[in-house]
């Protein structure tokens, strides 16, 4: 739970091109979704007609049907006038499965390669659920109850804004500093072939997982069926993960910051946080998490789709993943790996739970 980095004078002409590295790299978190913008606005000005729109659904017979489209007007769309308006107007989430994957995984994979960093992806990650949830909400097509709607987007504002605060604190407010630490090792382990795997391991997972969890919003904006008890539970249930996930991630970083000015003092800093949350799960912020995506899918469960779940079990995966790496790096340190087996001897992993071994 430490933060290994300590901050050293810098010149001033080091301190002057980091401020330009952080406001080009910020300029390109600006404009980098500039071709799905582009996109959904070609979309409603070419293809949003009075006689579509009167039409409804059943509009898809004005134009080429898709079963009538090749695979290559179906993967590339954007080239052909009449299977852009098809897939967009008619199959949302291929459409923004289209656009994830060309504006995402191969621009942002493109980008990575001549930064060779994959930095751009972590912020992200707490935007892009944002963005499908308004293309879903703003589609000319959707339908939907005003209220499970209006819940829905300001629950994923909440979640993005919080998360993509944690990450630009834990950043110290920077744009590209540094990639994530996992991504990290994987390129000094694959070295040579990290170019192309990258392609796979941090971009097209990345569509699988965002596009997976963000499906609810979809449900939510395909249908008019009216708010029912079921959604204010999936309201608490949201509630309560961001409330513990934030408690949580304020705990670490005051932890962090702590040992922080425990190194600038010259004193030991303290090898483990065992207090707050902390004391009861060894990873409240990913238990948070988890209650936060899974009560979120609640409201796809709602309007009849319970099939789109499968992306909180699949983020619950990943999650699991995550926490065996991550623990696995904090049994490495030498100088805490006793203190940290025994940590988790005695404390459980996810669910906050009293300590498994009386510690008096």
């Amino acid at each position: 739970h430490t933060h290994t980095h300590t901050a050293q004078p810098k010149p001033p002409n080091h301190r002057m091109s980091r401020f330009w590295r952080n406001f080009a790299n910020a300029a390109l978190c600006v404009l980098v979704p500039a071709p799905s913008v582009m996109a959904l606005l070609l979309l409603r000005a070419r293809c949003v007609s009075v006689s579509i729109l009167d039409a409804g659904p059943d509009a898809e017979a004005l134009l080429v049907s898709f079963d009538k489209l090749s695979w290559t007007e179906v993967i590339f769309p954007f080239l052909d006038g009449d299977a852009f308006c098809t897939v967009g107007l008619f199959h949302p989430l291929l459409f923004a499965n289209l656009l994830f994957f060309y504006n995402v995984c191969v621009l942002f994979w493109i980008i990575s390669l001549l930064q060779k960093s994959t930095w751009l992806i972590d912020p992200y990650w707490t935007i892009l659920p944002v963005l499908l949830g308004h293309f879903y909400q703003y589609h000319p097509f959707a339908r939907t109850d005003d209220t499970r709607s209006m819940l829905a987007i300001a629950l994923i504002w909440i979640w993005s804004v919080r998360l993509t605060h944690s990450y630009f604190r834990r950043e110290e407010w920077q744009f590209g500093e540094r990639e994530d630490w996992r991504f990290a090792e994987y390129r000094s382990k694959h070295g040579r072939h990290f170019w192309w795997t990258s392609f796979f391991v941090a971009y097209l997972s990345q569509q699988a997982m965002l596009i997976g969890v963000s499906l609810p919003l979809l449900a939510v904006h395909q249908s008019e069926a009216a708010i029912w008890w079921l959604d204010w539970v999936a309201v608490a249930g949201a509630v309560l993960g961001l409330s513990f996930a934030y408690v949580a991630d304020t705990q670490l970083r005051s932890f962090m910051l702590s040992n922080e000015r425990r190194r600038s003092d010259g004193r030991p800093v303290v090898q483990l946080l065992n207090t707050g949350l902390w004391y009861y799960s060894r990873h409240p912020n990913y238990f948070g998490e988890q209650v936060w995506w899974w009560s979120f899918g609640l409201l796809a469960v709602s309007v009849g789709q319970p099939w789109m779940l499968c992306g909180a079990f699949l983020n619950s995966i990943v999650l699991a993943v995550t926490t065996k790496l991550t623990e696995g790096r904090m049994l490495a340190r030498k100088e805490r790996r006793q203190l940290y087996a025994e940590y988790c001897r005695r404390t459980s992993m996810w669910v906050p739970l009293p300590k498994f071994v009386n510690t008096n």
